[in-house]
C-alpha cells in the first residue's frame, strides 16, 4: 500500500545536514520502535537528523513511520518512500536525496549501542585530520550478535564470519569478500559523491561496493567494537551464516552463474581476473575456517 498521510513531515534535501542517519525499512513494525528508540537515545551532544524510507511494506511500518516523524522533530520520510525497489537500492535512493557532512546506514531491527554515533565520528574525524579534506573516508565496526529478544548469543560477527583485521589491507579483498556490515558504517560526503558519479555492480550490495570505493580512493578505517546488537531472526535481509568452504563455494558459484557478464565487468572495472578473484575467495574463506577452529 502507498503512504497517503500528507500530514508528516517530509524532507528538504536542499538543507544540509552535518549528520544524516538513512534507514530503510520492510515490513519493520515488530522492532522499529526498538531500532529508532536506540538511535533518539544516544548519548553524544552531535546533532543527527534521521531519514526513512519504506520500501513498500505490507504491514504497518508505513503508518509507524508517520507518527514517528510526526513526534520527533529530526525524523524526515523519503519523498519517494512506499515504492519497492529493494534493500541496495532503497538504501541508495536515499543516499541521491539526502545531502549531508556524515552519513550512517541503520536497518530496521536492530539496535544500536550507546556510544556508536559519538566514537564512530571522533575516529572517523581523527582519521580525516590525518588527509586531504576531500579524502573519501569510511569507517565501519565488529556486531554482537543477539537473539529476536535482544539477549546475546556470546560471539561477534567478525568472529562468527572468522573476518581477522588483516583481511582489511587491500582493496582487492574488499571485491571479492563480502567483510563491511552497513549498519556499522559511518562515511564522509567525499565517498558519496563518488558512490554518486558511479553506478554499484549488480555484484555488489551497497555497503561492500562503498567498502571497495572507500579502500581504492582514499581510507577505510575498521575499529574493533561492537556498535550494533545485530538481531538474528528468520526475516533478515542478511544475517549471519557461519562459514563454510562448501557454504562459500556454493554461494559463490550460484553467485557467478547467475551474473557471468556482471562478474567479468566487475573484474574489468576493477582490474582483477577471474582466476584472481576465485583464488583470492578461496584463500580468505581459508583463513576465515582456520580463525574458527582455533
Amino acid at each position: 500500500m502507498r503512504f497517503k498521510v500528507e500530514s508528516a513531515r517530509y524532507m528538504n534535501t536542499r538543507v544540509k545536514m552535518k549528520v544524516a542517519i538513512l534507514v530503510s525499512t520492510y515490513n519493520g513494525e515488530e522492532y522499529l520502535h526498538a531500532q529508532i528508540s536506540s538511535l533518539l537515545d544516544q548519548k553524544t551532544d552531535i546533532e543527527f537528523d534521521i531519514y526513512i524510507r519504506d520500501d513498500g511494506s505490507k504491514d504497518d511500518t508505513e503508518n509507524m513511520i508517520e507518527e514517528l516523524a510526526l513526534t520527533n522533530p529530526n525524523i524526515f520520510v523519503s519523498k519517494s518512500s512506499g515504492s519497492n525497489v529493494g534493500a541496495k537500492n532503497s538504501f541508495l535512493n536515499l543516499l541521491h536525496e539526502v545531502e549531508a557532512d556524515f552519513y550512517f546506514f541503520c536497518d530496521q531491527d536492530d539496535v544500536w549501542e550507546e556510544n556508536k554515533i559519538h566514537r564512530s565520528l571522533s575516529m572517523l574525524n581523527r582519521s580525516i585530520g590525518k588527509n586531504k579534506p576531500q579524502t573519501p573516508e569510511l569507517l565501519f565496526t565488529d556486531l554482537l550478535l543477539v537473539d529476536k529478544s535482544g539477549h546475546s548469543l556470546g560471539e561477534t560477527y567478525w568472529f562468527r564470519r572468522g573476518l581477522k583485521e588483516s583481511f582489511f589491507s587491500h582493496w582487492h579483498n574488499f571485491v571479492v569478500f563480502s567483510m563491511v556490515t552497513g549498519c556499522t558504517m559511518c562515511f564522509n560526503n567525499a565517498l558519496r559523491k563518488i558512490a554518486l558519479s558511479k553506478s554499484c555492480p549488480n555484484g555488489f550490495f551497497h555497503d561492500q561496493w562503498l567498502a571497495v570505493l572507500a579502500k581504492k580512493y582514499g581510507t577505510i578505517v575498521p575499529l574493533n567494537y561492537a556498535s550494533v546488537y545485530y538481531r538474528q531472526h528468520g526475516g533478515n535481509v542478511v544475517g549471519t551464516d557461519r562459514n563454510s568452504f562448501k557454504n562459500i563455494a556454493w554461494k559463490t558459484y550460484r553467485a557467478v552463474n547467475a551474473n557471468r557478464g556482471d562478474y567479468l565487468e566487475l573484474c574489468r572495472e576493477y582490474d582483477i581476473s577471474i582466476l584472481t578473484f576465485v583464488t583470492k575467495k578461496i584463500k580468505l574463506v581459508l583463513l576465515s575456517l582456520f580463525k574458527e577452529k582455533r
